[in-house]
């Protein structure tokens, strides 16, 4: 990082994250998202999901969209970024932002998840994308609370993902106007328990 003036003075004693964040046995940074027991089309919202590079960081870490949905990049800092997702199913590819307050938008055309996000020219910066087929589906808080809205009336099952531990299944059953309560847990390699 002190290679870079402008990572140096956003980080003066270096940067360092934390892949698990936990608060109270509240986990952050997991995507959970309906993966079973949805039916029909729902188009993309028009608006694009922000991910902003800034303090030589990207924000926010994990960033959900749907298919179709553009995603905008910002360029906030005053040195050379780039975004580059390193997807399976959908389409590579590596755009370079040399000045502040560039942006740039891409839509993804194909349900995927946890797609790693790099930056080429500082490589402590990383995120993950997830692209998902509705719109039922959110990244916890820092607390590890979530909510998804507007999920219609019936059986779903509902998964979380985070990078670095291990997936969670749950299922969920809804009346027509219900609000429901769910709780996951996931494993570290150590099986510690996280929520």
């Amino acid at each position: 990082m002190a290679s870079d003036p402008s990572c140096r003075a956003a980080h003066p004693d270096g940067y360092q994250r934390q892949r698990v964040k936990v608060a109270d046995g509240g986990l952050a940074e997991v995507l959970v998202y309906v993966s079973g027991g949805i039916e029909g089309h729902y188009p993309p919202p028009t608006e694009p999901v922000v991910l902003a590079q800034q303090a030589c960081t990207y924000s926010p870490h994990v960033v959900a969209l749907q298919v179709g949905q553009g995603l905008r990049i910002e360029n906030l800092d005053e040195t050379l970024h780039n975004i580059h997702p390193r997807p399976n199913v959908n389409r590579e590819f590596n755009v370079g932002q040399p000045r502040r307050g560039m942006s740039s938008v891409r839509v993804f055309e194909r349900p995927e998840l946890m797609i790693p996000v790099r930056c080429d020219v500082h490589p402590w910066m990383s995120a993950s994308l997830s692209v998902l087929p509705h719109p039922f589906f959110a990244v916890t808080s820092r607390d590890g609370s979530f909510r998804i809205q507007g999920l219609p009336a019936g059986s779903f099952e509902v998964e979380a993902r985070h990078e670095t531990l291990g997936p969670a299944l749950a299922r969920i059953t809804l009346r027509d106007g219900e609000t429901g309560r769910l709780e996951l847990t996931l494993r570290s390699p150590d099986h510690a328990q996280h929520r």
